[in-house]
């Protein structure tokens, strides 16, 4: 996966203002796609693996994949 850049205060003004931030990530955005084809079928192996691997297996914060600006 790319490594994406962004400045922590970015972040920080998006989550005060908007309430969340994102990072645009071609490659969950190509699996989220496929989830949708499916009909996010999120109670099948399939699903829980997709699960799995985007969200208790993300590298977010612990500087893997991501790198931070101050």
């Amino acid at each position: 996966m790319a490594s994406t850049t962004f400045a922590l205060v970015d972040a920080k003004k998006s989550i005060l203002e908007d309430g969340f931030f994102s990072i645009d990530d071609s490659v969950v955005g190509e699996h989220v796609l496929e989830m949708e084809q499916k009909d996010f079928p999120f109670a099948s192996e399939y699903g829980l693996e997709f699960c799995k691997l985007n969200f208790l297996d993300d590298t977010v914060g612990k500087g893997e994949r991501y790198s931070y600006s101050y």
